[in-house]
């Protein structure tokens, strides 16, 4: 026995050992399939049948689990950069609401000032259309029906509770504002008037306040009026051209020039 291991384990035959162990296994194998048989082989390869079809559904099972575990991980990161945002929004909102709180502060100061203000407005609004009223009264005669209506809506909208007193105080403001207006103007309008010889419809002029004149339709009257008397004055006809070219002006009908016109130092020398 010991001769045959040395013959075996001899250099030259050592290298071909693993050949022999392969086919000594493969003529075992062969030997025991056919001693065993097919009856006895077949339990076995079954059981790698099974073996391999559940090694398939185990795949799949990890390949799921897989799949949920990126799906998670994704929706786990979008929730994490959701309330990074979130977070950033309610910062800014903190710094909004801040701000609000002190614009309401503000605004509850100045509602404090505006009522003790409302309550010393009030008077002055009275008193200022009471005054311009006068100032009416007082002025040329021009445009009467115009500015007692004006003076008339400003008084109703005194006592008027739907309308706010920075509206009514708006409202006078303008009206002050009209007024001065015509100071700086030059207007030409047609209108009745009252002379000795009776009613008359005429073209007024109106230079500012220095002057107001009237002219007939045919041009055979003319005058001004007398603020002293407080009544209409006869012109002499020759302020008839100067009248018309006036007229002609203020309804820019003609261009701008220089008139030749009686102020009232010239025309109370004229009425007397």
């Amino acid at each position: 026995m010991s001769r045959y291991f040395n013959s075996i384990c001899h250099p030259a035959i050592r290298p071909r050992i693993p050949a022999l162990i392969i086919i000594v296994g493969a003529l075992v194998m062969l030997s025991l399939t056919e001693s065993w048989g097919e009856q006895e082989l077949s339990p076995i390869i079954e059981l790698e049948k099974q073996v391999a079809i559940e090694g398939a559904h185990s795949q799949k099972i990890v390949s799921e689990l897989s799949a949920a575990t990126q799906k998670y991980l994704e929706a786990y990161r979008a929730t994490r950069h959701q309330i990074s945002s979130l977070r950033s929004y309610n910062q800014e909102i903190q710094k909004l609401i801040e701000a609000q709180k002190a614009e309401m502060s503000s605004i509850e100061h100045q509602i404090g000032r505006a009522s003790g203000m409302e309550r010393e407005i009030v008077p002055l609004m009275t008193e200022m259309v009471d005054t311009l009223g006068k100032f009416v009264d007082l002025d040329l005669p021009f445009l009467p029906d115009e500015r007692t209506l004006r003076l008339r809506m400003l008084n109703e909208l005194k006592s008027r509770s739907d309308v706010a007193t920075a509206e009514k105080y708006r409202r006078i403001i303008e009206a002050y504002q009209i007024e001065s207006e015509y100071g700086r103007t030059i207007e030409a309008y047609r209108a009745s008037i009252e002379l000795e010889a009776g009613q008359r419809i005429v073209d007024v002029l109106r230079v500012g306040r220095i002057a107001l004149l009237y002219r007939g339709l045919e041009g055979n009257i003319a005058g001004f009026w007398d603020q002293e008397s407080n009544k209409w004055q006869s012109l002499p006809d020759e302020y008839d051209a100067a009248l018309r070219r006036g007229i002609m002006i203020a309804r820019k009908q003609a261009a701008p020039d220089l008139l030749e016109l009686p102020v009232r130092a010239a025309m109370r020398q004229v009425s007397q």
